[in-house]
């Protein structure tokens, strides 16, 4: 749910359709997620709307002081085309 919250509240994220978390591996390391949302690019630049996202999600998910669960890939979408990028 934590995921959920940063992205309903990171305004660059158009509202439908709907952003979508899902994961795709658990490993002895973390968990791998894939999040996929919709940005419009006329609006937005996407790999700031990235760096948004990415950072909340590491604050929202961190565990003590230097310790995160670690999510690999966060995948935008616009009405121009889809984007990735990797979250470290």
């Amino acid at each position: 749910m934590k995921i959920y919250n940063v992205l309903q509240n990171v305004r660059e994220i158009v509202d439908k359709p709907k952003p979508d978390v899902y994961v795709t591996d658990l490993t002895g390391d973390g968990v791998n997620i894939a999040i996929y949302f919709w940005i419009d690019t006329e609006k937005n630049k996407p790999i700031e709307v990235f760096d948004i996202i990415a950072t909340e999600i590491k604050n929202a998910l961190s565990i003590g002081k230097n310790r995160a669960l670690s999510s690999n890939m966060v995948t935008g979408q616009s009405h121009k085309q889809n984007t990735e990028t990797d979250v470290k």
